[in-house]
């Protein structure tokens, strides 16, 4: 069994070794022989259990002894581990190229391959449903009960449908937009967009934005990319939204008069109730036909759902 992990060492040590590519093959002929049930020739497995056993006499011969003794159950218990350890990396590597993260479909926890987290974080919802397990809670991201004529519509008759809930003043949901601004531009691509406020924002905001669709929708795109790169906290302020009507040359006294409305408010309102229909507990939240997709994500993941 200690020539199998030899032989991979020996193998990744080789890319940089001579010496190490011919224990390499040593350990390669020796794991061969072993599994055709025949004796290793090389005298690797000999040489390797001195060595080690050796270094625990060392230390105490007891212990040295025992291992000496035991080194073929010893060696077996360290190749199931070492084995296991490939394996469970193997499939972390897998999670993460196709979800983004080490561990499953919007699931958090530490990442090997993404060790800061950048992947998996995500702004909570006022109600994150922390006591339920992910699998349950993911179970409820859908879209089957809400009215869609409440999200801003772009686009249509695309083969690929998105929607995108996401909060301007969220850290996440900033640092994913650009990604998600790349997967909305393509050709093959209808898409909704929902403002969820989790963190403050002025209150006029959601109102404005849905102004702004109903006058000139094709500006929706300017005031996002104006919107979630000024600071979070200037989002707060109302003088700061109106001032980006007047930096995308938006009709700001008419957005502002229907923003103030009262059938405007009631829509924003609804639209908000809509959104949380969803099952959304943290923001970003996208939806790419229909598969859930939770926190900011390589461009990789989400375009593995388009067809």
């Amino acid at each position: 069994m200690i020539c199998f992990i030899a032989m991979i060492l020996f193998a990744i040590l080789g890319i940089f070794s001579a010496t190490h590519r011919r224990l390499a093959k040593e350990a390669f002929d020796c794991v061969f022989r072993k599994l055709t049930l025949r004796k290793c020739q090389t005298g690797l497995d000999s040489r390797l259990k001195a060595q080690i056993t050796g270094l625990f006499f060392k230390v105490n011969p007891r212990i040295g002894k025992f291992t000496f003794k035991h080194f073929e159950d010893i060696s077996t218990i360290f190749t199931i581990i070492f084995v296991a350890s490939i394996i469970g990396i193997a499939w972390g590597g897998y999670n993460w190229w196709i979800y983004g993260n080490c561990n499953g479909p919007n699931q958090e926890g530490f990442c090997l391959f993404d060790p800061t987290g950048k992947n998996t974080g995500m702004s909570q919802t006022e109600n994150p449903e922390n006591c339920v397990i992910p699998e349950l809670r993911d179970a409820n991201l859908k879209l089957d009960d809400v009215d869609q004529a409440y999200f801003l519509h772009f686009k249509e008759d695309r083969p690929n449908q998105i929607v995108f809930l996401g909060c301007y003043a969220c850290p996440y949901t900033r640092n994913a937009y650009p990604t998600i601004k790349k997967l909305l531009e393509r050709d093959d691509v209808e898409y909704d967009f929902v403002h969820f406020p989790v963190k403050e924002h002025s209150p006029i905001l959601s109102p404005i934005l849905n102004c702004l669709y109903e006058q000139d929708k094709d500006k929706i795109q300017e005031f996002n990319d104006v919107i979630f790169s000024i600071d979070t906290e200037e989002i707060k302020k109302d003088e700061v939204i109106i001032a980006v009507l007047d930096q995308i040359g938006a009709s700001k006294n008419d957005i502002l008069a229907c923003a103030s409305s009262n059938s405007t408010i009631e829509f924003s309102n609804k639209q908000l109730e809509e959104a949380k229909k969803t099952g959304i507990y943290g923001t970003p939240l996208v939806f790419v036909n229909g598969e859930p997709v939770v926190g900011p994500k390589p461009l990789r993941v989400y375009k593995r759902l388009l067809k």
